[in-house]
């Protein structure tokens, strides 16, 4: 995908009740941790473009210690919808 075609989005991690907003959160071995990312746009956003998101657990150190979820998002141009 082109980079002209992609734009930047807001992206928020919120706890699971979606009331609280996660900068960071540590779990312990072999549990589970349930969240939420919101992805939205800036009023003055491009349309017609994508924005690619990866999502993935990292430890202190930065190492990946997760499978990694790729969110792809489209601001569809109204002009274009049939």
């Amino acid at each position: 995908m082109s980079t002209e075609k992609q734009t930047d989005l807001i992206h928020r991690a919120l706890n699971r009740t979606s009331r609280g907003e996660l900068t960071s959160y540590s779990i312990q071995p072999n549990t589970n941790f349930e969240f939420y990312i919101k992805i939205s746009r800036p009023d003055n956003i491009s349309i017609g473009k994508w924005n690619c998101t990866e999502v993935k657990a990292i430890d202190e150190n930065g190492k990946t210690i997760s499978n990694s979820v790729i969110i792809t998002s489209l601001i569809p141009d109204p002009k274009d919808q049939h």
